[in-house]
């Protein structure tokens, strides 16, 4: 597995300063200490004007219409709020596989996703699965970022990949579903429990995206001679076809179990994305999870091939 001491490197801090949670399209632009709101309140942006009335907070008028027209006029302003993310990480012993490690590889998925939270002074709430990972941490947004981030660093590192997962017992632990950008972190492995995972998590008010993680290995496999496939939950083995139509087969597999659960994140009104543990960290943050996050790069000194 990784060593604490190689994720996320300098490159890719330097990057997560640089990116932020993506608001929903009913949500004006966010800004980098908050996010906006439809309801009025107090921020540093101008939503509308209204006519003075008495009792009105007089740090509110806005002088340049009064010497313009000699009326009193009011500024109403944008609300800021604080946006939620949860992270749900999956730490059954199907993630224990492949070069790439591949619960090494959501670890850090995982670490970078919480810290684009909290330097947006957002709120995160980490949620791993598995048979070791029952408890689960959380910090609001108006602690110390770069406390908040450590013990968040720390926390996944105690993780460890056995069991299985599930999912109802988890969901009933996420503390607030309404406005929360909820992310899964997942093989999909054994697929029977796709089903139970979105019964678990749609419909609730959170806007769902799932992040299914494989390894290169899980998505082109080597097969040579009679192959025999593992669960590593069950233990079960089982024994295919010989390797010259082993991979059509598995392929045909592969490509159904993907397009069913994408179709089915999809009815659920969720954002489905697929990784592979070969990719860089880079990559995945700027490309795949652009549905998720904003690049917020500074005019004079453009990042863009970070």
């Amino acid at each position: 597995m990784a060593t604490p001491a190689s994720w996320p490197d300098h490159e890719t801090l330097e990057l997560l300063r640089h990116l932020a949670i993506r608001e929903p399209r009913t949500v004006p632009a966010s800004l980098t200490a908050g996010r906006w709101s439809r309801e009025m309140g107090m921020s540093l942006d101008i939503a509308d004007f209204r006519a003075y009335a008495q009792g009105d907070d007089p740090r509110h008028l806005d002088w340049t219409q009064l010497a313009k027209f000699d009326q009193l006029v009011i500024r109403l302003f944008y609300a800021q709020r604080t946006a939620r993310m949860a992270i749900v990480l999956d730490c059954s012993a199907s993630m224990d596989f492949g070069r790439p490690h591949k619960f090494d590889f959501a670890r850090l998925l995982a670490a970078c996703l919480s810290l684009i939270a909290l330097n947006g002074s957002n709120e995160v709430q980490l949620l791993p699965t598995g048979d070791t990972a029952t408890d689960y941490y959380r910090r609001s947004a108006s602690t110390s970022t770069g406390v908040a981030g450590a013990e968040i660093l720390r926390h996944l590192r105690s993780l460890r990949p056995l069991g299985v997962a599930n999912w109802p017992a988890l969901a009933r632990r996420i503390t607030r579903w309404r406005d929360t950008l909820l992310i899964v972190i997942s093989d999909g492995l054994p697929p029977g429990d796709n089903n139970s995972m979105l019964r678990a998590f749609a419909g609730r008010g959170a806007r769902l995206v799932v992040l299914h993680t494989l390894s290169p290995q899980e998505l082109q496999p080597q097969f040579t001679g009679t192959p025999t496939l593992r669960e590593p939950e069950s233990g079960r083995l089982r024994r295919i076809a010989e390797a010259v139509t082993a991979w059509p087969h598995y392929q045909d597999h592969l490509s159904r179990w993907r397009t069913e659960l994408r179709n089915n994140v999809q009815r659920s009104n969720g954002i489905y994305i697929d990784i592979c543990t070969s990719e860089t960290m880079t990559s995945v943050l700027t490309g795949q999870l652009q549905h998720i996050l904003d690049r917020n790069w500074p005019q004079s000194n453009p990042r863009r091939n970070h």
